[in-house]
């Protein structure tokens, strides 16, 4: 037979990209250079959702209109295997209705593809561990693409509501796993990496305009909106599980700023709270987990802020809606972050604060 020679094109060889084989120059290679960026909660993907600032990454690999047979094996996958279910997928009445428009908008906006397909090989990089590394250094590299795409839009790109909508839903998702698996225990990391996730999704709340929304309600991404559809309205939620919370957050030496944060915070959490028990009672899963990724993005700034000062009631309040992720941690954007985030905030506020903590640490217990 005979033999392709490695053309050692970087980041990987092309004629074994096209020929969907192991490239060895990549294997030289890896062990001696890392991707451009590490995950994709960075400053600069912040500022690109949210304020349409630049990228400053040059993009890897091949580039758009380059397709190769690892492309067509993540979009198969994408169709198959089902990553991307839980983002985007909430019409129980036309199941797959999402999936297919989501593709159909990836096909005619570059960036779109390029995240959905990254989102994919994250996706692959957990059902296939003898090849994690590979796939995650896929999914680095396409997202890096995709953000240097979004960036170079002109504003009449943007107008285009819909698919910049999924991008920053997705994205946002796909940073929400990278924060919840991040390896380290140490609180400190992992709350700079939730701080930053925060104000990456607070891109999907500035795209949401009453003209946008409106244009959203016509497409099966109705329920992805926030509020307004199947999740309840804060300003009613009922979740008994916050009650003692609510109690402690009144008798706290906290200025009436602040505290009108955290009553807004807690509210939006009553709502999701509210969701998940409503599960027995007909909703489909899918509202409750949207719930869960609805919380972050109506999260007011002010709330992130105190979370990087590291403000006991703010990490106390963070616990409470890991239970959430807990709950959920069979989803596999979560796994165990709702449990290892609560164990961290535990360990860092320590015995003072076990009484605000009381039933997030039960939840674990129980």
């Amino acid at each position: 037979m005979h033999q392709l020679d490695c053309d050692e094109t970087k980041p990987a060889c092309q004629k074994c990209l096209n020929g969907d084989f192991q490239c060895s120059y990549l294997d030289n290679q890896s062990s001696s250079r890392e991707p451009s960026i590490h995950t994709p909660g960075s400053a600069a993907a912040v500022s690109s959702v949210a304020d349409s600032t630049l990228w400053s990454a040059e993009p890897q690999g091949p580039f758009p209109g380059n397709l190769n047979m690892i492309h067509l094996k993540l979009l198969h996958h994408l169709e198959t295997g089902g990553p991307l279910t839980t983002v985007i997928e909430a019409d129980e009445e036309h199941p797959g209705d999402s999936m297919q428009e989501t593709i159909r908008y990836a096909l005619t906006n570059p960036y779109l593809m390029h995240e959905i397909l990254s989102f994919s090989a994250l996706h692959l990089s957990l059902v296939h561990p003898a090849e994690r590394e590979r796939w995650k250094l896929q999914s680095t590299e396409l997202q890096t693409n995709a953000l240097s795409l979004f960036n170079s839009m002109d504003d009449d790109s943007r107008a285009d509501f819909v698919p910049c909508f999924l991008f920053a839903s997705i994205l946002g998702s796909h940073s929400m796993h990278d924060v919840l698996s991040s390896g380290s225990d140490e609180l400190g990391p992992f709350l700079d990496r939730f701080v930053e996730y925060l104000q990456i999704v607070r891109g999907v709340r500035v795209l949401l305009t009453d003209s946008n929304w409106n244009s959203l309600w016509e497409t099966p991404f109705r329920y992805l909106i926030p509020t307004g559809n199947r999740i309840p309205d804060p300003s009613t939620a009922c979740a008994p599980e916050l009650d003692v919370l609510a109690s402690l957050l009144q008798t706290a030496d906290i200025s009436s700023s602040t505290m009108q944060v955290y009553q807004q915070v807690l509210n939006q959490l009553k709502s999701a709270f509210q969701s998940q028990a409503m599960i027995v009672d007909g909703p489909s899963k899918a509202t409750a987990i949207h719930a869960i990724f609805a919380w972050p993005v109506l999260a007011p700034p002010e709330y992130a802020n105190l979370l990087s000062r590291r403000q006991p009631e703010s990490l106390t309040i963070l616990a409470h809606y890991a239970v959430l992720l807990h709950y959920h941690r069979d989803v596999w954007l979560f796994g165990d972050g709702g449990r290892r985030l609560i164990e961290s905030i535990t360990r860092h506020l320590g015995a003072f604060w076990v009484p605000w903590l009381a039933w997030p640490i039960s939840v674990l217990n129980s």
